[in-house]
This record gives C-alpha cells, sequence and structure tokens, in this order.
C-alpha cells in the first residue's frame, strides 16, 4: 500500500487480475433504518425510528407519541383530526 491508501500491481498487458490482487470495498459499511415521519400543508413534523416490523399495537404506539408530539409542536389541535 502508498501513502495514499491505493495499492498497485504489476501485471503484464492481458493478463486477468487475480484474486489475491483485488482488494474489496464497503462503501457505507451496509445496515437500514426505517422511520415514521408527517408532513402536512402546516409544516414537517419529527421523524420517529421503528424497530422491526410494524404491527397494529406498535402502529398505534407510534401515532400516540410521534403523531401527536408533532400535532402539538405545529399547533394542531387534537379535536381537529377524524380517526
Amino acid at each position: 500500500m502508498g501513502s495514499d491508501d491505493q495499492g498497485y500491481v504489476w501485471k503484464k498487458a492481458g493478463d486477468p487480475l487475480k484474486e489475491k490482487e483485488v482488494k474489496g470495498t464497503l462503501k457505507f459499511e451496509g445496515g437500514n433504518l426505517m422511520v415514521w415521519g408527517y408532513m402536512g400543508w402546516n409544516g414537517v413534523g419529527i421523524l420517529c425510528e421503528v424497530e422491526g416490523r410494524v404491527n397494529a399495537e406498535q402502529y398505534v404506539s407510534i401515532l400516540e407519541e410521534c403523531l401527536l408530539k408533532s400535532m402539538k409542536e405545529l399547533g394542531i389541535d387534537e379535536e381537529g383530526i377524524i380517526c
């Protein structure tokens, strides 16, 4: 390896690279993140991290915590929503 973190291989023109001469890379280190969010005519609410698969119980929890908090921050009255 050189000081610029680049590796160099000498080979004859037309010769293929050998597996040991190729260094793999991982650009974004994998993983994932799922979020729930609110966006409306009056603004953008908070993002809420969602863990795993969403079932009915977790979705109600997201609405109670994130939606209601977003509505409060944006000045939306809870009485004005239709369920």
